[in-house]
């Protein structure tokens, strides 16, 4: 059985989150994508690169909850 076509974009996404590399991310990302987020204080539905991007911006400028 071959490989889904989408599996190979999936790995680059993982292994640059996995380095930080957020402009490599920001590349794997349609201009179209909606992110539904759940974590708690960043709930929302978010349209579009820009807004996917700063909405994770801004997770990762918060203190970690414990």
């Amino acid at each position: 059985m071959s490989e889904h076509p989408n599996a190979a974009v999936i790995r680059s996404a993982y292994e640059a989150i996995s380095k930080a590399d957020m402009p490599a991310v920001a590349e794997l990302l349609d201009d179209d994508i909606t992110w539904y987020e759940s974590t708690a204080g960043m709930e929302g539905i978010y349209h579009g690169r820009d807004q996917v991007l700063r909405s994770w911006a801004r997770s990762s400028s918060r203190p970690a909850c414990r």
